[in-house]
């Protein structure tokens, strides 16, 4: 009986763990891993997608679901397929816009809009770029942080004269 408790008790010290599809992510873990460096690369795509499911368990409103949905947008951006980009950041305003913290989902939303007007430039929908363009100064006018308007004024007035 010894024997065979102990043999138990070893197994488990060496079988690797992974958790389940069902089981949340450690948030720790999962926030490493979605803002590192290497998270933004072409062959990291495939984990990030696993992460998706994996937070499947996350409330709706929960920060790290927004975050890996920037990084998987930003992710399909490196890889040329803007189309999924925007579909990804589309995720992530919902989940950002679901936040009970106003200010920090503000913040959130005008990063995402940012981009949002980058990747609809480059597959040429001019006109939703400059949509994207006027969320973003609202929000920031709403937030007295200018951080993205400083970049898109430029581009917003271009267009109104050349249009």
């Amino acid at each position: 009986m010894c024997k065979l408790l102990l043999t138990i008790y070893l197994s488990f010290l060496f079988v690797p763990y992974n958790p389940l599809s069902g089981q949340c992510p450690d948030r720790g873990l999962f926030l490493s891993a979605i803002t590192s460096p290497e998270s933004i690369t072409a062959g990291s795509l495939p984990e990030l997608l696993r992460y998706e499911s994996a937070v499947n368990c996350l409330a709706s409103s929960d920060t790290l679901k927004g975050l890996l949905y920037r990084v998987i947008s930003r992710n399909h951006a490196v890889n040329n397929d803007y189309g999924m980009a925007i579909s990804y950041l589309k995720k992530a305003i919902t989940v950002f816009r679901n936040l009970p913290d106003k200010k920090l989902s503000a913040a959130h939303i005008a990063y995402c809009y940012y981009f949002l007007q980058v990747y609809y430039n480059k597959i040429g929908l001019k006109t939703k770029s400059i949509e994207a363009i006027d969320s973003c100064i609202a929000i920031e006018k709403y937030l007295l942080d200018y951080k993205y308007t400083c970049y898109l004024v430029e581009t917003k007035v271009y267009w109104l004269f050349t249009k």
